[in-house]
């Protein structure tokens, strides 16, 4: 917390008594979620500077997206649960989340861990027991 205080005071903002995950939404003029009000979690004491945007239109994606030969695996036909674990925002070591995560599913055959890392190419999440990668 501290250090998210300093760069505010860096780049010249008032100093404010903020949950850091708060901040984005107070310290804009306007904030747009990509997403329906529906799809968060409602909260009573939420900034009016939040407006909801909706979903990207259909005709915006690529009509013939290029899975990775795995993808059948995850789609498959209800056999498996999928668990879907993401971290980056705040805190993006993945030993705090997206670790324990796959460790607490490795024996579990019908459990497949899906993990948006955010960023491509992040070997250092490798894992004997998961080996996809795209």
């Amino acid at each position: 917390m501290d250090r998210f205080k300093e760069a505010l005071k860096k780049l010249g903002a008032r100093d404010r008594d903020l949950f850091v995950r708060d901040a984005i939404y107070h310290l804009v003029d306007r904030f747009v979620q990509m997403c329906t009000p529906s799809f968060e979690y409602p909260r009573s004491d939420a900034p009016e500077t939040i407006v909801f945007a909706g979903g990207l239109p259909v005709g915006l994606r690529d009509p013939s997206p290029k899975f990775p030969e795995w993808w059948g695996d995850v789609t498959g036909k209800g056999e498996k649960k999928v668990v879907f674990v993401a971290q980056g925002t705040v805190s993006m070591d993945p030993n705090d989340l997206i670790i324990p995560t796959m460790l607490a599913f490795k024996e579990r055959s019908d459990v497949i861990v899906v993990v948006a890392l955010g960023k491509k190419g992040y070997v250092e999440i490798r894992h004997p027991y998961y080996s996809y990668e795209c």
